[in-house]
């Protein structure tokens, strides 16, 4: 249980997860689980690691339970009503009833899960989903419905094993939408892996593809490489119709380019994946992403790819990871491009010598590797002030003896240790960016603010609430279409939409990216 504990203690909501593991854990028959573990004893010697006797370890699979549930966000928010379909020994209900939720947990007789349900105090409904077969009236509607390592798509015949087919699974997944979730609602589902014959005649353990593919067209967000899909009504704006889901003409798919950071790349190469969008970044060599920030990087982007002005060499690295090196795909891209996605990230301007640079690019490439006389060099600078002399060469000293040749320290580090000034942008600045912008792609273009988030205590962060209302303004005061992150935030909870449970307040939760591509390219067909 410790070691369970240590698991969820690295950050501020991974710690709140363990206190409540523990307040589950002490309201559970551990008598009466001793009593199952010994009579399963002989059996469990000789069974499969993935066979069912895996779920007597009660407080490793609680505590799976107890991280989906506050990736559903069902550890915070008024009581809802959830279906847990293949619910095993109850475990993902004796969770959500601890949050107070109405839960029905749905599977066949088994002796073993009735032993483990009653040891968590937790009651099972007998039911066997079949093919072709609608599930029986269960009391009333679902707010959420939950699949996890299905198993009760395997047909059980064989050899060769046979499982459900694409029409079996589209019946089963029109049923639970038609007939058992609430609009609005939530459909998760984690595949088992099912045993197929490669070209070669071997058998392999791999997800269906077919059918994420199939889900991914009917608009669910898909994890393809945990073999995870998820209909959310709520992000999708309504329950998918049938005629939407049969129409054999696609929509036109938008050749979209994006001038931001990764919260704008990866939700746009997610819709790209699942076909919605031609995503034109892409198009870069090697498929390498420039990550932009600053509205000035974003315009000293589009210049440099245009070939109307050249960097110099010695600065690249501080502007772009890896150096900038502008190519043909670029520059096709800047051309064919639709419509063009901006995210005005920061109002912190960095530049050298007329040059924006990044702030990422100049940490890799200073700050990391200086040392303390680094660090006391970037706070210097971050106060607005000059660096002296002697700390810029207690600077360079300290990254000479790290690097212990002179290949790797150049003109370039020389010129930013001391040119670089630093300044907060204003509304009016922000905004003459984006209008020149505006003028050199001359195309629709759809502006993504920061993510204004709250910390633990509840608080926002001040210093971002202040960037993304500068932004909205700069925006608003052009006349630009604008997405602010705070709507979808707001509506589906931060601890879902956030990376590590909403603590991280740069990243989204990677099953939760698909759905910030859906309301990107949502945004961009309005305006084209």
């Amino acid at each position: 249980m410790a070691v369970l504990a240590a698991g969820l203690a690295w950050t501020p909501r991974r710690r709140r997860l363990r206190r409540i593991l523990r307040a589950l854990m002490a309201t559970v028959d551990c008598a009466g689980l001793d009593a199952l573990r010994a009579k399963y004893a002989d059996v469990m010697r000789g069974a499969h690691p993935d066979s069912a006797y895996k779920y007597l370890d009660v407080a490793f699979h609680t505590r799976q339970k107890l991280l989906l549930a506050s990736r559903l966000g069902l550890d915070q928010g008024p009581p809802r009503r959830v279906l847990d379909i293949g619910t095993g020994g109850g475990h993902f209900p004796f969770v959500c009833r601890f949050f107070g939720h109405e839960v029905v947990g749905i599977d066949v007789d088994d002796p073993l899960y009735d032993g483990i349900a009653a040891c968590l105090g937790v009651q099972r409904t007998l039911v066997r989903v079949r093919p072709n077969t609608p599930l029986p009236a269960l009391g009333g509607r679902f707010d959420v419905i939950v699949a996890c390592n299905t198993t009760f798509n395997d047909k059980e015949q064989g050899p060769p094993r046979t499982y459900w087919s694409a029409a079996e699974w589209q019946y089963f997944l029109d049923d639970l939408l038609d007939n058992q979730l609430r609009s609005p609602g939530r459909l998760y589902v984690k595949l088992n892996k099912e045993y197929r014959t490669d070209a070669a005649g071997r058998e392999r353990l791999v997800y269906n593809r077919d059918l994420l593919d199939r889900v991914a067209r009917n608009g669910a967000a898909v994890d393809r490489r945990h073999g995870m899909f998820e209909f959310s009504l709520a992000a999708r704006g309504a329950r998918p119709a049938d005629k939407a889901r049969s129409s054999s003409r696609p929509a036109h798919r938008l050749r979209v380019l994006s001038l931001g950071s990764c919260r704008v790349h990866e939700p746009l190469a997610a819709a790209h994946g699942l076909g919605t969008i031609d995503y034109q970044n892409r198009r870069f060599a090697r498929g390498r992403p420039v990550y932009l920030h600053d509205v000035q990087e974003a315009i000293q982007f589009v210049r440099l790819v245009r070939g109307e002005t050249v960097m110099p060499v010695d600065l690249r690295p501080f502007a772009y990871e890896s150096g900038l090196r502008p190519d043909h795909g670029m520059a096709l891209a800047l051309q064919q491009a639709e419509c063009v996605v901006v995210e005005a990230c920061t109002d912190k301007h960095y530049e050298a010598a007329g040059w924006t640079l990044n702030i990422n690019e100049i940490h890799r490439q200073l700050v990391v590797p200086g040392g303390r006389p680094a660090e006391d060099w970037w706070q210097t600078i971050d106060a607005g002030q000059r660096p002296s002399t002697r700390l810029v060469e207690s600077v360079e000293a300290e990254l000479q003896s790290r690097w212990r040749t002179r290949r790797r320290f150049g003109a370039g580090h020389r010129r930013v240790l001391r040119e670089l000034v630093f300044r907060y942008q204003a509304m009016a600045e922000i905004a003459r960016g984006l209008d020149r912008l505006q003028g050199l792609l001359a195309r629709p273009m759809l502006v993504v603010p920061h993510v204004a988030v709250r910390q633990p205590d509840g608080c926002f962060l001040a210093e971002r609430l202040q960037h993304v209302a500068k932004t909205c303004q700069a925006a608003s005061t052009l006349g630009l279409p604008m997405l602010d992150p705070r709507q979808f935030i707001d509506r589906h909870g931060q601890s879902r939409v956030l990376a590590d449970g909403g603590s991280d307040f740069h990243h989204y939760a990677a099953d939760y990216v698909p759905v910030v591509g859906c309301e990107i390219v949502r945004a961009l067909r309005e305006i084209v």
